[in-house]
Protein backbone atom coordinates (compact mmCIF):
# COMPACT_ATOMS: atom_id res chain seq x y z
CA UNK A 1 0.00 0.00 0.00
CA UNK A 2 1.39 3.71 -0.73
CA UNK A 3 2.13 6.24 1.92
CA UNK A 4 -0.24 8.74 1.89
CA UNK A 5 0.29 12.56 2.50
CA UNK A 6 -1.16 15.88 2.91
CA UNK A 7 0.11 18.54 1.54
CA UNK A 8 -1.37 21.99 2.85
CA UNK A 9 -0.59 25.45 0.43
CA UNK A 10 -0.06 22.75 -2.77
CA UNK A 11 -1.32 24.96 -5.49
CA UNK A 12 1.68 28.14 -4.21
CA UNK A 13 5.21 28.02 -5.75
CA UNK A 14 6.81 24.67 -3.59
CA UNK A 15 3.79 23.24 -2.55
CA UNK A 16 3.75 22.74 -6.44
CA UNK A 17 6.97 21.13 -6.59
CA UNK A 18 6.49 18.81 -3.67
CA UNK A 19 3.19 17.48 -4.86
CA UNK A 20 5.49 15.96 -8.16
CA UNK A 21 8.10 15.06 -5.82
CA UNK A 22 6.16 12.87 -3.58
CA UNK A 23 4.10 11.22 -6.24
CA UNK A 24 7.14 10.68 -8.19
CA UNK A 25 8.14 8.88 -5.13
CA UNK A 26 5.22 6.49 -5.08
CA UNK A 27 3.35 8.66 -2.57
CA UNK A 28 -0.45 9.24 -2.87
CA UNK A 29 -1.18 12.56 -2.36
CA UNK A 30 -4.14 14.63 -1.17
CA UNK A 31 -3.40 18.53 -2.07
CA UNK A 32 -4.92 21.22 0.51
CA UNK A 33 -5.74 24.48 -1.51
CA UNK A 34 -7.31 27.86 -0.63
CA UNK A 35 -8.70 28.45 -4.13
CA UNK A 36 -8.46 26.53 -7.77
CA UNK A 37 -5.89 28.90 -8.76
CA UNK A 38 -3.11 26.81 -10.10
CA UNK A 39 -4.69 23.34 -9.61
CA UNK A 40 -3.43 23.08 -13.29
CA UNK A 41 0.26 22.10 -12.65
CA UNK A 42 -0.44 19.20 -10.09
CA UNK A 43 -0.23 15.86 -11.36
CA UNK A 44 -3.77 14.61 -12.11
CA UNK A 45 -3.81 11.69 -10.03
CA UNK A 46 -3.82 14.04 -7.00
CA UNK A 47 -6.99 14.84 -4.73
CA UNK A 48 -7.80 18.14 -3.99
CA UNK A 49 -9.63 19.35 -1.08
CA UNK A 50 -10.68 23.11 -0.49
CA UNK A 51 -9.90 24.56 2.79
CA UNK A 52 -9.73 27.36 4.79
CA UNK A 53 -6.80 27.10 7.58
CA UNK A 54 -8.53 29.83 9.64
CA UNK A 55 -11.54 27.50 9.89
CA UNK A 56 -10.43 24.68 11.74
CA UNK A 57 -14.23 22.90 10.34
CA UNK A 58 -13.24 22.76 6.74
CA UNK A 59 -10.25 20.89 8.29
CA UNK A 60 -12.11 18.21 9.68
CA UNK A 61 -13.99 17.32 6.32
CA UNK A 62 -10.52 16.31 4.89
CA UNK A 63 -11.31 12.68 4.28
CA UNK A 64 -8.97 9.78 5.12
CA UNK A 65 -5.96 8.77 7.15
CA UNK A 66 -2.28 10.04 6.41
CA UNK A 67 0.85 9.07 7.19
CA UNK A 68 2.42 12.33 6.55
CA UNK A 69 1.57 15.67 6.55
CA UNK A 70 3.58 18.74 5.03
CA UNK A 71 2.27 22.34 5.99
CA UNK A 72 3.37 24.80 3.45
CA UNK A 73 0.41 27.19 3.62
CA UNK A 74 1.17 31.06 4.42
CA UNK A 75 -0.37 34.18 3.54
CA UNK A 76 2.25 36.78 2.41
CA UNK A 77 1.90 40.55 3.14
CA UNK A 78 3.40 43.31 3.99
CA UNK A 79 1.41 43.75 6.65
CA UNK A 80 1.01 47.62 6.13
CA UNK A 81 -2.50 47.77 6.77
CA UNK A 82 -4.77 46.42 9.58
CA UNK A 83 -6.63 43.77 7.41
CA UNK A 84 -3.22 42.52 6.17
CA UNK A 85 -2.02 42.56 9.60
CA UNK A 86 -5.36 40.48 10.72
CA UNK A 87 -4.52 37.93 7.53
CA UNK A 88 -1.31 37.25 8.64
CA UNK A 89 -2.15 36.75 12.00
CA UNK A 90 -5.37 34.79 11.21
CA UNK A 91 -3.72 32.53 8.60
CA UNK A 92 -0.05 32.38 9.82
CA UNK A 93 -0.59 31.72 13.35
CA UNK A 94 -4.15 30.93 14.18
CA UNK A 95 -4.12 28.50 10.70
CA UNK A 96 -1.31 26.84 11.88
CA UNK A 97 -2.09 26.27 15.31
CA UNK A 98 -5.44 25.04 13.64
CA UNK A 99 -3.47 22.91 11.21
CA UNK A 100 -1.21 21.19 13.95
CA UNK A 101 -4.39 20.02 16.17
CA UNK A 102 -5.90 18.46 13.35
CA UNK A 103 -2.63 16.62 12.69
CA UNK A 104 -2.95 15.40 16.66
CA UNK A 105 -6.16 14.37 15.97
CA UNK A 106 -5.82 12.27 13.50
CA UNK A 107 -3.01 10.88 14.54
CA UNK A 108 -0.31 11.75 12.05
CA UNK A 109 2.56 9.64 12.49
CA UNK A 110 5.30 12.88 11.01
CA UNK A 111 4.69 16.33 10.07
CA UNK A 112 6.59 18.63 8.12
CA UNK A 113 6.35 22.49 9.11
CA UNK A 114 7.62 25.10 6.28
CA UNK A 115 8.87 28.51 8.02
CA UNK A 116 11.14 30.30 6.08
CA UNK A 117 14.92 31.79 6.49
CA UNK A 118 13.69 34.90 8.07
CA UNK A 119 13.23 33.32 11.10
CA UNK A 120 17.20 32.45 11.41
CA UNK A 121 18.65 35.20 12.99
CA UNK A 122 21.59 37.42 12.20
CA UNK A 123 25.66 36.78 14.32
CA UNK A 124 26.65 39.44 15.85
CA UNK A 125 30.38 38.68 14.36
CA UNK A 126 28.92 39.05 10.65
CA UNK A 127 29.30 35.38 10.18
CA UNK A 128 27.09 32.95 8.31
CA UNK A 129 24.31 32.09 10.71
CA UNK A 130 22.64 28.60 11.06
CA UNK A 131 19.92 27.04 12.57
CA UNK A 132 21.71 27.67 16.17
CA UNK A 133 21.53 31.48 15.52
CA UNK A 134 18.75 32.44 17.78
CA UNK A 135 16.13 35.13 16.25
CA UNK A 136 17.01 38.28 17.29
CA UNK A 137 16.07 40.72 14.01
CA UNK A 138 15.23 44.03 15.63
CA UNK A 139 12.85 44.88 13.09
CA UNK A 140 11.39 42.00 11.55
CA UNK A 141 8.45 42.49 9.25
CA UNK A 142 4.68 41.52 9.89
CA UNK A 143 5.04 38.50 7.53
CA UNK A 144 8.52 37.41 9.24
CA UNK A 145 6.96 37.64 12.69
CA UNK A 146 3.98 35.82 12.26
CA UNK A 147 6.12 32.90 10.97
CA UNK A 148 8.22 33.27 13.53
CA UNK A 149 5.50 32.41 15.89
CA UNK A 150 4.23 29.74 14.00
CA UNK A 151 7.91 28.26 14.27
CA UNK A 152 7.55 28.61 17.60
CA UNK A 153 4.31 27.05 17.80
CA UNK A 154 4.90 23.83 15.66
CA UNK A 155 8.50 23.19 17.49
CA UNK A 156 6.58 23.31 20.75
CA UNK A 157 4.31 20.78 19.91
CA UNK A 158 7.59 18.15 18.63
CA UNK A 159 9.55 19.29 22.17
CA UNK A 160 6.21 18.26 23.99
CA UNK A 161 6.44 15.08 22.53
CA UNK A 162 2.62 15.68 21.14
CA UNK A 163 3.80 15.96 17.45
CA UNK A 164 6.76 13.87 15.68
CA UNK A 165 7.71 17.40 13.72
CA UNK A 166 10.51 18.76 12.05
CA UNK A 167 10.94 22.09 10.91
CA UNK A 168 12.38 23.53 7.60
CA UNK A 169 13.76 26.85 6.85
CA UNK A 170 13.81 27.32 2.85
CA UNK A 171 16.15 30.48 1.69
CA UNK A 172 15.23 31.88 -1.23
CA UNK A 173 13.93 29.74 -3.89
CA UNK A 174 14.57 30.43 -8.25
CA UNK A 175 12.58 27.87 -10.60
CA UNK A 176 9.39 27.13 -12.09
CA UNK A 177 5.52 27.53 -10.96
CA UNK A 178 6.22 30.73 -9.05
CA UNK A 179 2.94 32.45 -9.60
CA UNK A 180 2.96 34.85 -7.42
CA UNK A 181 5.85 35.69 -8.11
CA UNK A 182 7.97 35.28 -4.73
CA UNK A 183 10.00 38.41 -3.79
CA UNK A 184 12.77 36.73 -5.53
CA UNK A 185 10.66 35.79 -8.81
CA UNK A 186 10.37 39.18 -9.04
CA UNK A 187 13.44 40.65 -9.09
CA UNK A 188 14.11 38.18 -11.82
CA UNK A 189 10.45 39.87 -13.66
CA UNK A 190 12.18 43.24 -13.23
CA UNK A 191 15.42 42.06 -14.62
CA UNK A 192 13.33 40.45 -17.68
CA UNK A 193 11.57 43.96 -18.07
CA UNK A 194 14.76 45.97 -18.22
CA UNK A 195 14.56 47.13 -14.35
CA UNK A 196 17.16 46.97 -12.00
CA UNK A 197 15.80 44.29 -9.31
CA UNK A 198 16.37 45.50 -5.37
CA UNK A 199 19.34 43.70 -4.00
CA UNK A 200 20.31 42.98 -0.67
CA UNK A 201 24.13 44.79 -0.24
CA UNK A 202 25.14 41.87 1.95
CA UNK A 203 23.92 39.24 -0.60
CA UNK A 204 21.24 35.99 -0.05
CA UNK A 205 21.21 32.47 -0.37
CA UNK A 206 19.40 30.94 -3.11
CA UNK A 207 18.24 27.38 -3.97
CA UNK A 208 16.46 25.32 -6.52
CA UNK A 209 13.16 25.39 -5.82
CA UNK A 210 12.93 21.81 -6.56
CA UNK A 211 15.86 21.42 -3.77
CA UNK A 212 13.24 22.52 -1.52
CA UNK A 213 10.88 20.40 -2.61
CA UNK A 214 13.79 17.14 -2.26
CA UNK A 215 14.84 19.11 1.27
CA UNK A 216 10.87 18.28 2.97
CA UNK A 217 10.88 14.87 1.49
CA UNK A 218 14.44 14.21 3.08
CA UNK A 219 13.46 15.80 6.26
CA UNK A 220 10.37 13.88 6.65
CA UNK A 221 12.72 10.63 6.52
CA UNK A 222 15.76 11.78 8.33
CA UNK A 223 15.09 14.51 10.15
CA UNK A 224 15.21 14.43 13.91
CA UNK A 225 12.14 15.91 15.91
CA UNK A 226 11.63 19.30 17.07
CA UNK A 227 14.98 20.04 15.13
CA UNK A 228 15.07 23.33 12.11
CA UNK A 229 16.92 22.72 9.06
CA UNK A 230 17.79 25.75 6.68
CA UNK A 231 17.05 24.67 3.24
CA UNK A 232 20.11 26.35 1.46
CA UNK A 233 22.02 26.62 -1.72
CA UNK A 234 24.20 29.39 -2.07
CA UNK A 235 25.14 32.66 -1.14
CA UNK A 236 24.89 34.99 -4.11
CA UNK A 237 26.42 39.05 -3.82
CA UNK A 238 24.64 40.77 -5.55
CA UNK A 239 26.89 41.04 -8.69
CA UNK A 240 26.79 36.72 -8.96
CA UNK A 241 23.49 37.18 -8.87
CA UNK A 242 23.02 39.71 -11.78
CA UNK A 243 25.65 37.42 -13.75
CA UNK A 244 23.47 33.85 -13.16
CA UNK A 245 20.47 36.46 -14.50
CA UNK A 246 22.61 37.59 -17.52
CA UNK A 247 23.62 34.16 -18.55
CA UNK A 248 20.16 32.50 -17.94
CA UNK A 249 18.69 35.43 -20.13
CA UNK A 250 20.63 37.06 -22.80
CA UNK A 251 19.98 40.01 -21.59
CA UNK A 252 22.47 42.64 -20.14
CA UNK A 253 21.67 44.36 -16.78
CA UNK A 254 19.88 47.73 -17.07
CA UNK A 255 21.68 50.84 -15.72
CA UNK A 256 24.90 48.78 -14.17
CA UNK A 257 27.00 51.25 -13.11
CA UNK A 258 24.29 53.03 -11.60
CA UNK A 259 23.31 50.07 -9.65
CA UNK A 260 26.70 49.33 -8.40
CA UNK A 261 27.04 53.01 -7.42
CA UNK A 262 23.08 53.02 -5.20
CA UNK A 263 24.87 49.65 -3.96
CA UNK A 264 27.80 50.38 -2.37
CA UNK A 265 25.96 53.92 -1.05
CA UNK A 266 24.07 52.02 0.98
CA UNK A 267 25.81 49.69 2.18
CA UNK A 268 27.83 52.63 3.39
CA UNK A 269 24.77 54.09 4.80
CA UNK A 270 24.35 50.59 7.04
CA UNK A 271 27.99 50.62 7.87
CA UNK A 272 27.46 54.46 9.52
CA UNK A 273 24.50 53.22 11.21
CA UNK A 274 25.97 50.47 12.47
CA UNK A 275 28.97 51.99 13.76
CA UNK A 276 26.31 54.37 15.62
CA UNK A 277 25.02 51.65 17.92
CA UNK A 278 23.84 49.46 15.57
CA UNK A 279 23.46 45.31 16.26
CA UNK A 280 25.10 44.17 13.11
CA UNK A 281 28.54 46.10 10.97
CA UNK A 282 27.49 43.54 8.33
CA UNK A 283 25.06 45.08 5.28
CA UNK A 284 21.68 43.56 5.13
CA UNK A 285 21.93 40.01 3.71
CA UNK A 286 20.53 37.02 4.24
CA UNK A 287 22.79 34.04 3.81
CA UNK A 288 23.41 31.48 5.90
CA UNK A 289 25.42 28.37 5.92
CA UNK A 290 23.63 24.87 5.19
CA UNK A 291 26.32 22.67 6.47
CA UNK A 292 23.61 21.11 9.04
CA UNK A 293 20.79 19.87 5.74
CA UNK A 294 24.23 18.27 3.82
CA UNK A 295 25.61 16.56 6.47
CA UNK A 296 22.03 15.53 8.21
CA UNK A 297 19.46 15.08 5.29
CA UNK A 298 22.22 14.29 2.99
CA UNK A 299 20.86 16.73 0.49
CA UNK A 300 23.70 18.43 -1.86
CA UNK A 301 22.23 20.94 -4.16
CA UNK A 302 21.98 20.94 -7.96
CA UNK A 303 24.08 24.28 -9.71
CA UNK A 304 22.02 26.95 -9.27
CA UNK A 305 22.45 28.21 -12.62
CA UNK A 306 20.09 25.63 -13.53
CA UNK A 307 17.21 27.01 -11.44
CA UNK A 308 18.14 30.42 -12.89
CA UNK A 309 17.40 29.36 -16.39
CA UNK A 310 14.19 27.26 -15.47
CA UNK A 311 12.64 30.02 -13.78
CA UNK A 312 13.59 32.64 -16.87
CA UNK A 313 12.17 30.11 -19.46
CA UNK A 314 9.13 29.49 -17.21
CA UNK A 315 7.95 33.37 -16.75
CA UNK A 316 8.73 33.97 -20.17
CA UNK A 317 6.21 31.13 -21.08
CA UNK A 318 3.70 32.36 -18.77
CA UNK A 319 3.27 35.85 -19.80
CA UNK A 320 5.13 37.40 -16.82
CA UNK A 321 6.91 39.24 -19.33
CA UNK A 322 5.84 42.02 -21.78
CA UNK A 323 8.02 42.86 -25.38
CA UNK A 324 9.71 45.71 -24.76
CA UNK A 325 10.05 48.12 -26.90
CA UNK A 326 7.04 49.61 -30.08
Amino acid sequence: MSPRAVVTGANGFLGIHLVHALVGSGFEVTALVHSERGREFLPDEVSTACVDLRSPATLEAVAGAFDGLFHLAAYYGSGETEEDRRLLEETNVEGTRHVLDWACERGIQRVIHTSTIGTIGRREDGGLPDESTPFNLPSPSHYVRSKWEAECLALDRARSGALNLVVVNPTMPIGAYDRGPTVTGARIVQYLQGEMPHLLPGGMNCIDARDVARGHFLAAQKGESGQRYILGGENLTPRRFLEMLQAASGQAPPREERFWKATAQKAARWLQQAGAGGSSKAPPALVCSNEKMRRQLALEPRPLQEAFSEAVRWFRSHGYVQPQGG
